[in-house]
């Protein structure tokens, strides 16, 4: 009898204790009803668990009541199932596939969260997904994959939009720029792509919303931030050739009303020689680290503030020739660049219809590169560069109804720059005000808006108005247009240099001290003879532009998009380098005046197309035509000639022989093939770039595109990476970077060969 109470006791606990414990299993599937091995499924925003190699899953010890369940796959919908649990639960759950992942909405457009399918302006999301499968690690390495985008070699690597140069083109971290620029360029190797969640590009003129230096587009780099989940990490350790290493380790976490997040990144190489019978590399040995910490803090439902950084440095060293009457000298080269920033951002819903969001944001660049004596490392010459840029700003969004959006600004700003380049330190001071207004109706987007900037270098300020618009044409067809225009300030650079080259002896003068340096020559008895006359040259004023742009975009299906587009601009007052002087050394001294009006103008395509949920393909074209408009109208006034290299006749150059602007390609294209299998865990990309010959270099002296002998050959680029997930946590990838080969030193110093690599992926609580 006594038995008999004890395991009676022993039933009634056990079965009290698990009372209401019930489990969740199912199968995640594809929507062609494949399984989706690894799908984290988590229950009421708790920690997933992954499915099985067959889509299985099972969750344990679920209480009773109302939950949700939420299941995540890279290249697939977020999916929500909610469920009330009174007894075990059996489930399959469809994934619906995206395209790779498009985000919708994109902040570059006003600054403010935007729908990307509304967008009236040309406007390219690349996502973290694209960018691990293809395994790039530097900006250049992504943006090259791009329809229209050019990566350019001078003074670093710099990217072209629209046939517009690196100077035309913003360069945004988390919406706040980048400074930095050599010669024009802001050097896209020194951004890893560790820690970048996506980057969105917004092609045209956007001087009416970011003001100068954005006549070409803006390139807008969104960074991770924080985590929905109490803590994650995650990491990348990518070898190649070169003794390439990359590594980047990033952790993020949650807790109450704190997030944050920081990602770390070390990358070094050595280098490579394309031209053995030189002393120098064609790419120097270096190395760097960078590191970018990001806190936010939700101090109530309506006010939220945030803090982040970034740190960068880099080393570097090479062996360089120096030529002197006495002969040549090889010397050490020792080099480091360094940048920083600093953005403070408060957040504030005033009210269901209007936000606030005050900005504050400070960013730093410095640099130096020494020259030293093999023999005894004694100095023999010694360059710096130290650049500041500080900005407030505050900006309203206010929603009137649900289709109208107003968003204004004002801010002020303070450049400072002081380099062994310069006589003395120089400031800039500016201000500015912006508008913008949104107006959505039945299928119609209508976005105008205007910025007006005023410099502490020039007494007029600068007006920028844009006008987008588009419609769409039933559930398939968009057609969109928009005219605006651009401006860009002389930087520092042309309106305040005072360099001479110390081993060649050719001399540069910004346009503001330009007399002050004839007046240095003249007293040192340097000048041989004058080539322009200097009392009739003017003070160099802001380049600006009128563009306009056109596009048509049709969608058939969820799997195949279209869209094609043309664009023109005009831009009067380029800021050119021209020889005004000759040295009693034979050398040349150049200045800066306001020269040229030209022109870009082309046709883009792009077509994006799933027919399964394994594969995509994305195929971009572009056509470009460029040229100078003095140019044309010289050749057919007969006032241009060339010369023959063998005859050595001089003769007219015709219109037809006239190649636009150097370093421009009629044609570009770009090809990606993604392929996915989920069971497997095997994933896959090849892509293609193509770019057709372009000018060099002018070989006949007459400073303009006319000869054969002026081109660099076109190439063609392959890239390939394959990866393997073994699991939730772990994943491998290798491929083959520039798969035949190609090189070409004297046109692409940047392109090594053939780069074979491999990398390992680990996550925790991703």
């Amino acid at each position: 009898m006594q038995l008999r109470r004890v395991i009676l006791f022993i039933a009634v606990s056990i079965s009290a204790l698990t009372a209401g414990a019930f489990t969740i299993s199912g199968t995640v599937l594809d929507d062609q009803g494949a399984p989706l091995p690894f799908a984290i499924v988590s229950l009421d925003s708790t920690l997933g668990n992954p499915s099985d190699m067959d889509g299985h899953f099972l969750l344990k010890n679920v209480s009773a009541g109302t939950h949700e369940l939420h299941i995540h796959f890279m290249g697939y919908e977020e999916t929500y199932v909610p469920l009330t649990v009174s007894k075990d639960t059996s489930l399959t759950i469809s994934m619906k596939a995206t395209q790779l992942s498009l985000p919708t909405t994109v902040l570059s457009i006003s600054r403010s969260p935007s729908s990307i399918e509304d967008a009236p302006v040309p406007i390219t999301v690349i996502t973290k997904e694209q960018i691990e499968r293809t395994a790039s690690i530097r900006l250049q390495d992504v943006l090259i994959q791009q329809a229209g985008l050019s990566i350019t070699n001078d003074h670093g690597q710099g990217i072209q939009i629209q046939g517009l140069e690196a100077d035309y083109v913003l360069i945004l971290m988390d919406g706040e720029p980048m400074v930095g620029r050599s010669a024009g360029t802001l050097d896209l190797s020194r951004i890893p792509l560790g820690n970048v969640e996506r980057i969105e590009i917004l092609k045209g003129p956007a001087s009416s919303i970011y003001g100068s230096e954005a006549m070409a587009g803006v390139i807008n780099i969104i960074t991770k931030k924080g985590s929905k989940k109490p803590i994650t990490l995650s990491g990348d350790l990518k070898y190649a050739t070169n003794n390439t290493w990359n590594m980047n380790v990033g952790s993020g976490f949650s807790k109450g009303k704190l997030s944050g997040r920081v990602d770390l990144n070390r990358y070094s190489t050595d280098g490579f020689d394309l031209t053995p019978n030189t002393i120098s590399q064609s790419t120097p040995a270096h190395s760097s680290y960078t590191v970018a910490p990001s806190l936010n803090y939700r101090i109530s439902d309506k006010l939220s503030f945030g803090v982040q950084g970034r740190y960068f440095t880099e080393d570097q060293e090479n062996l360089v020739t120096f030529s002197f009457d006495e002969g040549d000298e090889v010397m050490n080269e020792t080099a480091n660049q360094t940048d920083w920033s600093v953005s403070l951002i408060l957040r504030w819903k005033i009210s269901k219809a209007l936000r606030s969001n005050t900005r504050v944001h400070y960013t730093g660049y410095k640099t130096f590169t020494d020259y030293a004596h093999l023999d005894d490392g004694s100095l023999y010459d010694s360059s710096d560069f130290q650049q500041h840029y500080a900005r407030v700003e505050q900006q309203f969004v206010a929603f009137l109804k649900d289709n109208h959006k107003i968003v204004t600004g004002i801010g002020v700003a303070q450049e400072s720059v002081d380099a062994s380049r310069y006589r003395t330190e120089h400031t800039f001071q500016s201000a500015y005000a912006y508008g913008q207004y949104e107006l959505k109706y039945k299928g119609f987007v209508f976005l105008p808006g205007a910025r007006f900037d005023a410099h502490s270098e020039y007494t007029n300020g600068q007006l920028s108005p844009k006008l987008a618009i588009s419609k769409g044409l039933g559930k398939k067809w968009k057609v969109k247009g928009s005219v605006g225009t651009g401006f860009k300030t002389p930087d520092f650079r042309q309106l305040y240099l005072s360099f001479t080259n110390p081993t060649v002896g050719y001399s540069v003068f910004g346009s503001m001290v330009l007399d002050e340096e004839l007046e240095r020559l003249e007293e040192q008895g340097q000048i041989q003879s004058m080539l322009v006359d200097p009392s009739e040259m003017e003070a160099i004023r802001a380049e600006s532009s009128l563009s306009g742009q056109f596009g048509l975009s049709y969608k058939p299906s969820s799997k195949l998009s279209l869209s094609f587009g043309a664009f023109h601009n005009d831009v009067k007052d380029m800021i050119e380098t021209l020889p005004i002087l000759t040295k009693t050394n034979g050398q040349q001294a150049f200045s800066y005046v306001n020269l040229n009006k030209v022109f870009t103008q082309g046709l883009d395509a792009e077509i994006d197309w799933r027919p399964t949920t394994r594969w995509a393909l994305s195929l971009g074209y572009q056509f470009l035509n460029t040229g100078d408009k003095q140019v044309i109208e010289d050749i057919k006034a007969g006032t241009i000639y060339t010369r023959d290299h063998e005859t050595l006749i001089s003769t007219k150059v015709k219109l037809e022989n006239y190649g636009g602007l150097f370093n421009r390609s009629k044609h570009m294209a770009t090809m990606r093939l993604f392929y996915t299998h989920p069971k497997g865990g095997w994933s896959g990309s090849l892509v293609g770039i193509y770019r057709s010959r372009y000018g060099y270099q002018d070989i006949n002296g007459n400073a303009i595109l006319d000869d054969e002998s002026e081109y660099a050959e076109g190439f063609m680029l392959w890239n390939l990476a394959i990866s393997k997930k073994l699991n939730q946590n772990v994943g491998l990838q290798a491929g083959i970077e520039n798969l035949f080969g190609y090189t070409a030193p004297q046109y692409q110093p940047g392109l090594s060969g053939r780069i074979f690599f491999a990398t390992v992926r680990l996550g925790l609580g991703n």
